[in-house]
């Protein structure tokens, strides 16, 4: 079953991938989705 995030989560993930603190694997682990959910959130904010 997919997962339905708010609009703040997807900002939220999207920002923390901009900041390049943490690798994509790393912030997917931390906001338990996957790896290529947050490149595209980053890429889409981009």
């Amino acid at each position: 079953m997919r997962k339905s995030h708010s609009k703040d989560f997807k900002v939220k993930v999207a920002l923390e991938a901009i900041k390049n603190e943490m690798s994509i694997q790393e912030l997917a682990q931390k906001f338990e989705i996957l790896s290529n959910v947050v490149d595209k959130k980053q890429t889409h904010l981009i």
